[in-house]
């Protein structure tokens, strides 16, 4: 009993220690256009050198987007696939990749749409900024469109500060 015992408990440790684990996850909503949905995670595999892992949520895309993601990425322990059930939105499809996130123990999230190139540093310098900054809940980039020029839609003139118990309540 005492082997087995001893057998077991070094069994759990070898399988944490082989558990990847993650410091950021980075969430991609999925509707009926997995072709652009391929090409931000090969922007996001090409820059990034995090540790991290991508949550492609497929929104119930009514054509073989979820077929091909997952064949695809099939077997890549850095991108998960889920489907859901019917077409949540975008907010609440998004909070199905968060909570998955938070499920596996990932702190930090990236929720960006699926038509997003990821330039160099990009994601390493918004995840270093939310480390630094303790009072930060959320970090937004600057937006560039495809001729360079920064997106002023994405500009926000006034920040409405929320508390840790706001943000709470909307993970439950």
């Amino acid at each position: 009993m005492i082997q087995k015992l001893v057998f077991s408990r070094f069994s759990e440790i070898l399988q944490i220690k082989e558990r990847v684990f993650f410091i950021l996850g980075i969430i991609i909503l999925n509707y009926n256009n997995w072709e652009v949905t391929i090409k931000c995670v090969e922007s996001i595999e090409s820059k990034c050198q995090l540790k991290y892992k991508i949550f492609i949520v497929d929104n119930n895309s009514n054509n073989d987007s979820f077929y091909m993601l997952s064949k695809k990425y099939n077997g890549n322990s850095k991108i998960e696939i889920i489907k859901n059930k019917v077409n949540l939105g975008y907010a609440a499809g998004n909070n199905v990749g968060i909570k998955k996130a938070i499920n596996e123990g990932i702190k930090y999230c990236i929720i960006t749409n699926n038509d997003v190139l990821f330039k160099e540093n990009s994601i390493e310098n918004l995840y270093n900024f939310i480390k630094e900054e303790p009072d930060a809940a959320v970090v937004g980039p600057k937006i560039l469109s495809t001729n360079g020029n920064i997106q002023h839609s994405s500009l926000l003139s006034r920040i409405r500060r929320i508390d840790a118990f706001e943000i709470g309540r909307l993970f439950k």
